[in-house]
């Protein structure tokens, strides 16, 4: 494949995908056809108001509003503001996973190539979904009788530590140190930057407003160091 060829597919695995979260448009509304429908109308009616308020200005009866139903239906599924916050972070993660996995799983590509393309989509899923974004690792608004919110976040960790360890034994990349320490200081390196951009200090701080070369760095700094 030439080198546009690979460009093209680098650029595919990095770009936001339209995912398959249920929308919320007030002129599409159509009505709710069981208990699973609304909750699933609920969450999505959340996740498009974090995009236009704070999380502290996501109230069950703002999402009631969107969904075209009672105030009071929420409270059925769930009972608290950090419930259905919750909920939400639940959704977010896997819409999150799902945009990873292409760059995770190219069969043409090798692991490290995998681990920079699968950075860039963490990165690019932010940009395109910066309220949802935020709130997914607000545990402090999250946390509420019987939620567990490390099996929310879990496997997105997960999934960066298999590819790290595919690493070392293909690549034999780091192999001293533990896949696990590893994958967690690249998920935290990607996930500061991440977070630094979209709050407009890391713009500030460059006087460049595109954060993608600070990622490049991070990246090659981690991936192609000692």
């Amino acid at each position: 494949m030439s080198s546009s060829g690979h460009g093209a597919q680098a650029r595919d695995l990095e770009r936001p995908r339209r995912l398959a979260t249920p929308h919320c448009r007030r002129d599409t509304l159509a009505p709710v056809p069981d208990e699973a429908g609304l909750r699933r109308r609920l969450v999505a009616c959340g996740m498009e108001l974090l995009e236009e308020a704070t999380p502290e200005q996501l109230t069950l009866r703002a999402v009631a509003r969107r969904a075209g139903v009672s105030h009071g239906a929420p409270r059925r599924h769930y009972p608290t503001w950090a419930s259905l916050l919750s909920a939400i972070a639940a959704q977010g993660f896997e819409d999150l996973r799902e945009q990873l996995m292409p760059a995770l799983t190219a069969p043409a590509r090798r692991p490290l190539e995998r681990l920079r393309s699968a950075a860039q989509a963490y990165a690019a899923f932010a940009a395109a979904r910066p309220g949802l974004f935020a709130v997914m690792f607000r545990h402090d608004l999250l946390h509420h009788p019987g939620s567990d919110l490390r099996a929310t976040s879990l496997p997105v960790l997960q999934d960066i530590v298999a590819l790290v360890e595919l690493a070392q034994r293909e690549q034999g990349w780091r192999i001293e140190e533990p896949a696990l320490g590893l994958a967690s200081a690249l998920w935290s390196s990607i996930h500061g930057q991440t977070l630094l951009s979209l709050w407009g200090a890391l713009p500030v701080a460059t006087g460049e407003p595109d954060p993608s070369p600070v990622l490049a760095t991070i990246l090659d700094v981690f991936l192609e160091g000692p």
